[in-house]
């Protein structure tokens, strides 16, 4: 019992130690940034972008994190005339989220990296998902 109790005291005191910590620190939002994007997806021959697809939409930064909305379509070969939604968010370099088939409501995860040049507002990158072969992107950000 006397164990316990010394347990639950220690508990107590560090659970008032965090609370008191966290409710000193003040976290400064940033002022959110949107904007719109354009670009292409497709495969790399010859470190040439061989296009296969186009994407578009919207973007939106807080703080550190960026979240995209938007739209792609596969515009030539085997699967020319699909398109859906994509939505997701990236940080630094890491892009998680999500895609959408408008035909069949199907949905699948992608994961890519992505990489910017704010001087030029370009970016580009390869994302990947369950579904299809890795693709690459580049376009222009506004």
């Amino acid at each position: 019992m006397k164990k316990s109790l010394s347990i639950f005291i220690i508990f107590i005191l560090l659970a008032t130690i965090s609370i008191s910590a966290t409710s000193a620190i003040t976290i400064e939002e940033k002022p959110t940034t949107t904007g719109t994007f354009t670009g292409e997806i497709g495969y790399l021959r010859s470190r040439e972008l061989n296009k296969v697809g186009e994407i578009s939409g919207t973007y939106e930064q807080r703080n550190r994190v960026y979240t995209f909305y938007g739209d792609w379509e596969m515009t030539t070969g085997q699967y020319a005339g699909t398109k859906g939604t994509m939505k997701g968010a990236f940080g630094k370099n890491i892009l998680l989220g999500r895609i959408t088939f408008s035909e069949s409501s199907r949905q699948a995860p992608i994961i890519g990296f992505i990489d910017f040049r704010r001087d030029t507002r370009e970016f580009g990158g390869r994302f990947m998902s369950i579904i299809g072969p890795a693709l690459y992107f580049k376009g222009t950000f506004l």
